[in-house]
């Protein structure tokens, strides 16, 4: 199983914090300094910022393919959706975006070849289009979540705690642990109105699971230290403050691996760059 997922990159930051026992991390024992509501926002604070630093040097971790298939020439963009690359045919041809006030008249053919965005959604310039067609976009950077498995779940379906998105496909492709089962899966599918993930195996209610962070491996373990420094910037709560050492071995470490994963020039030196980012 990955060591990498929010329920774990929780305990974790609770250790860094000097404040850790599985009741604090599983939230049955709500009397210490920190909530772990807050610790989460911290962590995802700290993914999404790992995830646009990173987004930008290793693109490629970062690139998402999607086969969509209209509705009356509408399609819906999958849950992690971030921008637009290419849109494709089933020919492999282009469709081009025209600009909203662009859109067909009334009782006209329209071009099959254009589309226009509508909130999560592309509209093809004709009407009654429902061939499959190819998105490529780049993926956009999703919260992580611990929670338990709620009663109704079992063979290929996880329902998830109540605060779960109550968005459908919000989850779809994410990896999910189940830390109870010390099971890894993948969700295939999410349906907001019963809060149920598709995947392969049989959790039970109560089980503990936690999602994986969608940067590369190696990386993932900057969560943790990031967030631990995220909630000690707080101070005078976390009562211990941030050292420049600190910093500086969080510089390090990402600057080591980034010579040793990313595509940088050589002749940018890579701490000012992870530096830059942090200043910004």
């Amino acid at each position: 199983m990955q060591q990498y997922n929010c329920y774990s990159i929780l305990a974790s930051v609770r250790h860094s914090l000097n404040e850790f026992s599985d009741a604090y991390v599983q939230g049955t024992d709500t009397t210490g300094r920190y909530k772990n509501d807050y610790l989460l926002d911290k962590i995802n604070e700290a993914h999404r910022e790992i995830y646009s630093f990173l987004s930008q040097r290793l693109p490629h971790y970062f690139m998402g393919t999607a086969t969509l298939t209209g509705v009356n020439s509408v399609y819906t963009l999958p849950g992690d959706f971030g921008a637009l690359v290419e849109f494709r045919n089933e020919i492999g041809r282009n469709i081009f975006p025209v600009g909203w006030t662009n859109r067909k008249l009334t009782g006209s053919t329209g071009a099959e070849r254009e589309y226009y965005r509508n909130g999560n959604t592309l509209v093809i310039n004709k009407n009654n289009v429902t061939t499959a067609y190819t998105l490529y976009y780049k993926k956009k950077c999703r919260n992580l979540e611990i929670g338990q498995a709620v009663a109704g779940s079992g063979a290929a379906a996880l329902v998830m705690a109540a605060t779960a998105k109550k968005t459908d496909d919000y989850y779809n492709g994410f990896e999910i642990e189940n830390v109870t089962q010390e099971e890894s899966d993948t969700i295939t599918d999410y349906v907001a109105s019963t809060q149920t993930a598709t995947i392969t195996g049989t959790p039970v209610a109560d089980d503990w699971y936690g999602l994986v962070p969608e940067i590369p491996e190696m990386f993932m373990h900057l969560i943790q230290r990031r967030a631990t420094m995220l909630v000690r910037e707080e101070y005078p709560l976390s009562q211990i403050r941030n050292a420049s050492e600190t910093y500086q071995a969080y510089v390090d470490q990402m600057s080591a691996l980034l010579i040793n994963y990313s595509d940088l020039d050589a002749d940018v030196p890579v701490e000012e760059t992870f530096e830059d980012f942090l200043d910004d």
